[in-house]
């Protein structure tokens, strides 16, 4: 089969040439990214791709061989004015690193300019996202719209590569002047608002995000207020645009006269990025943008779009966008989806795994099936040989905490759970079932217990409870099973469930899936315990792998460590996190002392004196490496090693881990019969000498959607093929769901946990 991406390459390859202009560039204001407002104005007034030159100050470069004639430009706060220097026009080629570094982002511009002028696609907060004029769903109050993500990047030996991926966006039908109307009575008041709340997830902590449509663009923004019998004729005096208006209608009647608005319209009160203060809007030009999380369950699984589906959508879009879809700043795209030669393509290998009784589970051989045979092996290896490790510390006995009306669900659980933990991880657990009213409650409850352990919590689905138990509980691991999950699986183990086979409904189907469900909560379990379900012997030219990681809201910051070495070495596994506030939450890069603290209180208890020295260590960002991170990393071994803790090492090595990122990639294979299907696990792609495309799930286990690759970067000390074998195996630690391929690897996907967790916690601090 024929590995193949979602890119296409930008003709002729390696020989692109891009014309571009020198403009001189006046500013009023000289924020960092003013230079990258004005390239976006340029492009949208004046439908011309532009770039900062470098580090200059003041010059652009745009996209075409013909002089501009001068342009003065006003935006809310800042005045520019852009003329041509009248040098002669310059080439812009893949030879130099210039050319390398600015040719994507002009090619990427030109798309966009193209699409912005010639087809009904939309917009939102960025440029390189566009959506389709029509929704492709609708329904439970929902639309739901496909939307074309769109990237570039320099694929050494290549060219310029252009991934167009598929997503999807969801708005609510009904705006947000429905959910707060004043004309209708309390109780569908009260509900109206709920839904509010459900479809924000302001219940998680989030301020709501809107889209406020005009008629002639659309904007995000995000929900302040709405204050009872505001309305568009009755706001203070409105300052936007240089100008001061009466009032929001007065503002409306003079710059979007034929805006469907009125003096009696709501009027509801939004932040917008980059604007201090809140602004009032008509109520009834904003609608909810609904994440995936908050969807209605009907919805959930619509954007699980498989391989050949995101390929003939993807197709859509290049239709859409024609046969000069870079408006002449390029001669256009090589045909076809970009399919790199197998030199290019590593495939990597899977590692032994050791459980307990000094088992092994070999990796797969290449034959058709056995990948797939190995994951379901995984789990029947862990039920038959058990843990690979248990610590002598693990609790005792294992609580569970549940309102009485669901007691009998509760405590069924609860001892097939426990039954399970003590065959697969040799202990005599106890378990405690212990009834609650409230979270309060079962917290004061939990406490007279024990000061600290794990506990299975059964709590209704509302995100806020989680949040509460979470802050109440800060020194408990906490297992949640929802309500309703729970009596559905055990109504299908009393009554039986349909079977999909026979369609005849079956005792012997709910047993099985009740037993499937309390399998999932198990595995979970034992990692609150600590315990080790299987260990992977090395990784490869590593002693240890360590993870940095931001929160989402980079209020918080954690790291993990993870060391897999040769057995007669101590630590010879081990696997341990730790997360701490980042107190400048308004950057992403973390401060230099800051993280040589949160290292240390990581790493130090690991190797205390008389350990075995660590000799070589892999680090690796979340993102890309900032300011004087690495420098922090340093001073952190150096302070271990002046601690008395094993700090031998011999190499330290550096590379990114791209989690999610700007950059649209996907990988799939085809078959000679054109049949199109997810790749293989372990399947790489090089795109330059540092950078890999990885796709750590895939066709063998992933039964819906399409693979979502990491972006791999090697750093100095570190060969990048060597550093995505790490990664890989790092995968294979896929405790919490053996028979299924995991996407992070296990330190990332303890950092993930634990900022979530903390998240939560501060959560309920500002409830």
């Amino acid at each position: 089969m024929a590995v193949e991406t979602n890119l296409r390459i930008v003709a002729p390859g390696m020989a692109v040439r891009i014309a571009v202009r020198v403009a001189l560039v006046e500013l009023s204001s000289q924020g960092s990214d003013m230079h990258e407002r004005l390239c976006s104005t340029i492009r949208n007034r004046l439908g011309l791709a532009a770039v900062p030159v470098g580090d200059k100050i003041g010059r652009l470069y745009i996209a075409t061989d013909q002089p501009f004639e001068t342009a003065q430009f006003d935006g809310d706060d800042w005045t520019a004015k852009v003329a041509d220097s009248g040098d002669p026009t310059r080439y812009l080629t893949l030879e130099s690193e210039e050319g390398r570094n600015l040719i994507p982002t002009l090619i990427e511009r030109a798309l966009q300019v193209r699409l912005a002028r010639k087809t009904r696609l939309w917009s939102l907060d960025s440029a390189r996202i566009l959506y389709e004029p029509r929704p492709f769903v609708q329904r439970d109050g929902v639309r739901g719209f496909r939307r074309f993500e769109i990237s570039t990047e320099f694929i050494e030996g290549i060219g310029v590569g252009v991934a167009v991926d598929l997503g999807s966006a969801f708005f609510s039908t009904e705006s947000v002047a429905y959910y707060f109307a004043g004309d209708v009575d309390e109780s569908e008041s009260q509900r109206r608002q709920r839904g509010f709340n459900d479809l924000t997830g302001r219940q998680q902590g989030q301020k709501g995000t809107l889209l406020y449509d005009t008629g002639q663009r659309r904007t995000k923004c995000y929900f302040v207020d709405a204050p009872s019998g505001s309305t568009c004729g009755r706001t203070p005096p409105i300052r936007a645009k240089g100008k001061t208006f009466d009032s929001l209608i007065d503002y409306y009647r003079q710059t979007y006269p034929t805006l469907p608005v009125n003096e009696g319209s709501m009027a509801v009160r939004v932040s917008f990025v980059g604007l201090e203060r809140s602004q009032w809007v008509a109520g009834d030009r904003l609608s909810i943008r609904i994440m995936n999380d908050d969807l209605p369950r009907s919805l959930r699984s619509v954007d699980k779009i498989p391989p050949h589906e995101r390929k003939r959508l993807i197709q859509t879009f290049w239709d859409l966008a024609g046969d000069d879809p870079l408006d002449r700043v390029a001669a256009g795209m090589l045909p076809g989806f970009w399919r790199p030669d197998s030199d290019r393509v590593h495939h990597c290998q899977f590692p032994q795994l050791e459980f307990g009784a000094n088992q092994v589970l070999r990796p797969p051989s290449i034959q058709p099936g056995s990948i797939k045979q190995h994951f379901k092996d995984r789990r029947r290896a862990l039920h038959q040989h058990g843990c690979y490790h248990v610590p002598p510390t693990s609790p005792r006995t294992l609580y569970g905490l549940c309102p009485a009306d669901i007691q009998t669900e509760a405590k069924q659980y609860l001892a097939d759970l426990v039954r399970n933990i003590n065959r697969w991880a040799g202990l005599r657990l106890q378990n405690s079932l212990v009834e609650y009213n409230t979270i309060t409650d079962a917290a004061i409850k939990l406490r007279k217990q024990a000061r600290q352990g794990a506990a299975l919590f059964v709590l209704d689905s509302e995100p806020t409870s989680y949040f509460e138990a979470a802050f109440q509980l800060p020194n408990w691991r906490i297992k949640r099973l929802t309500q309703n999950t729970l009596k559905d699986h055990y109504k299908s183990l009393k009554e039986g469930s349909i079977d999909r086979r026979s369609g005849a409904e079956s005792y012997a189907e709910g047993r099985r899936k009740w037993d499937s469900y309390v399998a999932m909560g198990t595995y979970d379990v034992l990692q609150q315990i600590d315990a080790i379900a299987w260990r992977i012997s090395d990784l490869g030219p590593f002693e240890a792998v360590l993870a940095i990681d931001v929160g989402h809201d980079r209020k918080h910051m954690a790291a993990s460590i993870l060391v897999a070495r040769d057995a007669a070495r101590s630590p010879n596994f081990t696997i341990r996190s730790f997360v701490v506030d980042k107190p400048d939450s308004k950057h992403e890069a973390i401060n230099r002392r800051l993280l040589a603290d949160l290292l240390v209180s990581l790493m130090k208890p690991l190797f205390p004196m008389g350990s075995d020295p660590l000799a070589s260590l892999l680090v690796l960002r979340d993102g890309l490496w900032l300011g004087d991170e690495r420098s922090g990393v340093s001073d952190a071994l150096s302070r271990l090693e002046a601690a008395g803790c094993c700090m031998s090492l011999t190499s330290v090595s550096y590379g990114e881990l791209h989690k999610s990122t700007q950059k649209s990639f996907r990988i799939w294979s085809v078959d000679e019969k054109g049949r199109v299907e997810n790749p293989d696990e372990g399947t790489a792609i090089q795109l330059s000498g540092s950078r890999f495309l990885l796709a750590t799930t895939g066709r063998n286990t992933l039964t819906m959607g399409t693979a979502d690759p990491l972006l791999v970067v090697s750093k100095e000390g570190v060969n990048a093929c060597q550093m995505v074998d790490v990664v890989f195996a790092g995968c294979q630690l896929n405790w919490s769901s053996p028979s299924k391929a995991q996407r992070l690897p296990a330190v990332f996907k303890r950092t993930d946990e634990d900022l979530e967790t903390r998240f939560a916690q501060d959560v309920r601090k500002i409830a």
